[in-house]
């Protein structure tokens, strides 16, 4: 892949990060952007595919949407493997104390006898 190829593959996935995120948390652009400290035009472009934020507005996008900022640079279609989900449980686990892990457990075996 060149360069440019590359720039746009990524605007493609965070552009629909972005949007997928924004929707997910019930935000309007006007207050993901308010929020994040951004121009409500400025998240209108990023959404529509017209500009590729800066490392620093993915962080403050980030921030908003209460996930990790490499989120936004995950495709879609990688997201929803099986594989991208078990690695992210597993970041989950390996930052939790064990109170949550217990509590993780718990509820973790109830779905899995009730699939039984």
């Amino acid at each position: 892949m060149n360069p440019q190829s590359i720039r746009s593959r990524i605007q493609e996935i965070v552009t629909c990060r972005v949007r997928t995120f924004r929707m997910a948390k019930g935000l309007t652009q006007e207050s993901l952007a308010k929020q994040a400290g951004l121009n409500c035009t400025h998240i209108s472009k990023i959404e529509s595919g017209k500009r590729l934020p800066s490392l620093k507005a993915i962080c403050r996008l980030a921030n908003v949407l209460d996930i990790e900022a490499y989120e936004l640079l995950v495709a879609e279609e990688t997201a929803k493997t099986s594989n991208y989900k078990k690695q992210q449980l597993i970041n989950i686990f390996n930052e939790s104390g064990a109170k949550e892990i217990d509590i993780y457990f718990i509820i973790i075996s109830a779905l899995h006898k009730k699939k039984s």
